[in-house]
């Protein structure tokens, strides 16, 4: 082992399990639906996310795991037996030193109260539903695997839930409007959410929505009404006690994602399961990136073999950073900036900041977004990464990161 692989401090755990029980017309996530996977392979597959998970641990000294979360594709496809082996493994990989948090997805028409159960047993504590909408004509345009019906009871079971509860809602569907996304909200609230994933929909490439989109079958809301939509968001969030911390994501005190705030702040974690990604930070400031295969078969055969390693140069690394740290209200944290890179990013992005610094805010640890240029930040980066260009005499700064 080189000892610059070593880890100083604890990193996340991500485990894709790369199923679901059908695939949605929007969704370009790796999986499959498990009706057209042989018998056996989910078996397989459980045991081999834990191996590799545990090489990978072994390569980089690694103990125990900050966090965990399990996704996908639909973990709770697997069943309550695949499932429940899953997560007895996982809970091994900790060293007996429990996570501090431990997400795991489901889907509505897989969750019921015997995976719940499952669920608790093992001792994970929060619990992501995908949700999206409640409005049934806007789910069947969309493509969407899941009926109001199914995401309706989903819901109502899962405000039993007694850890912590997330629910996505997507915005952009074809056919919303503004009462609906508040009506969404409400709901997630009422069962009991105290954090919401609230995505744009993205058309795809190679998805059927695309395809509908395309030809016409499938109408996307105009920018004016995009606009209302988001406006609901923001009304109908702080009302409910929902604060905005992350572009996509809202939360009330005390109940952010912590798995998913390591990523944004630029620390290491360890992916397992066919397309997951792991990121090392190395002492230069550069970033170790390991892609995992998305084939299953070579996955399941051997994952080290097939999986594609690259060295993200300190340059890039730190736009990356860059990039990352204001998706988030908190902003960047300037003496972890400096230490890793050899800048403050007040020196390194002068000239940004100067030129947005109506729209930036001191955070808790260096220069912050506000919330207004959260819904703006494309613009925002592209000067920072045309500064940083010049900074770093010319270097390409190609951003890359977590899917």
């Amino acid at each position: 082992m080189n000892s610059a692989e070593i880890l100083p401090d604890l990193p996340g755990l991500y485990v894709h399990v790369p199923y679901c029980a059908g695939k949605c017309g929007y969704c370009s996530f790796h999986s499959r639906p498990l009706k057209a996977c042989p018998d056996n392979e989910p078996e397989r597959m459980t045991a081999a996310l834990l191996d590799r998970a545990r090489d990978l641990a072994d390569r980089f000294g690694v103990s125990g795991f900050a966090t965990a979360y399990v996704g996908g594709g639909t973990p709770t496809a697997l069943g309550p037996d695949a499932l429940g082996t899953l997560l007895e493994g996982i809970a091994g990989l900790g060293g007996g030193t429990p996570f501090r948090e431990w997400t795991v997805e489901a889907n509505p028409e897989s969750l019921t109260a015997e995976t719940l159960r499952v669920l608790r047993d093992a001792g994970v504590d929060r619990l992501s539903l995908g949700f999206q909408s409640g409005q049934a004509e806007v789910l069947r345009a969309a493509g969407r695997s899941a009926g109001t019906s199914e995401g309706m009871s989903a819901l109502e079971l899962a405000s039993s839930w007694r850890g912590r509860l997330s629910v996505d809602l997507m915005i952009g569907l074809p056919g919303q409007d503004p009462e609906g996304v508040r009506t969404d909200i409400g709901r997630a609230a009422a069962a009991g959410a105290e954090h919401l994933s609230i995505y744009e929909l993205t058309v795809e490439e190679g998805t059927p929505l695309e395809t509908a989109v395309e030809s016409g079958t499938v109408r996307l809301p105009p920018e004016a009404m995009e606009a209302e939509l988001w406006s609901a968001v923001a009304e109908t969030c702080a009302s409910a006690g929902y604060r905005r911390y992350e572009v996509s994501n809202w939360a009330r005190p005390g109940a952010e994602c912590l798995h998913n705030r390591n990523y944004w702040r630029g620390g290491a974690w360890i992916g397992t399961g066919p397309s997951a990604v792991s990121s090392i930070p190395l002492p230069d400031g550069g970033t170790l990136r390991i892609q995992e295969t998305r084939d299953h078969e070579d996955f399941l055969s051997d994952a080290g073999a097939f999986a594609r390693e690259e060295i993200v140069p300190p340059a890039t690394a730190a736009f990356e950073a860059v990039m990352t740290g204001f998706r988030t209200r908190e902003g960047l944290d300037s003496e972890a900036f400096r230490a890793r890179f050899g800048w403050a990013p007040e020196d390194l992005l002068r000239g940004s900041f100067s030129k947005w610094k109506s729209l930036l805010e001191k955070g808790p640890r260096g220069p912050a977004p506000s919330d207004r240029l959260l819904d703006i930040l494309n613009p925002f980066l592209l000067d920072c990464m045309a500064e940083m260009e010049g900074r770093f005499e010319g270097r390409a700064l190609r951003p890359g990161g977590p899917a």
